[in-house]
């Protein structure tokens, strides 16, 4: 049985629980669509996803931090 069929309150929730709910949602919107899960992109925008993950692949350890780049735009902000 799904979550989608139950009243819930979302707060109410462990946080696991709120995880499952949330790919629930997700799945279900795609099965809506009849999406299969992957998005549609342009020609350019699919070579500019294979030129960044070979560049990456070349020098994975030429990385910014997601952690280092908010820490950035928050001081940047001030």
């Amino acid at each position: 049985m799904s979550m989608l069929d139950t009243p819930i309150v979302i707060r109410d929730l462990t946080v696991d629980e709120r995880i499952a709910l949330a790919q629930e949602i997700w799945d279900s919107i795609l099965d809506a669509d009849g999406d299969d899960g992957w998005f549609d992109l342009s020609d350019e925008q699919r070579a500019e996803i294979e030129r960044r993950y070979d560049a990456y692949k070349a020098n994975p350890d030429d990385v910014v931090l997601w952690e280092d780049v908010k820490k950035r735009l928050m001081a940047a902000r001030k």
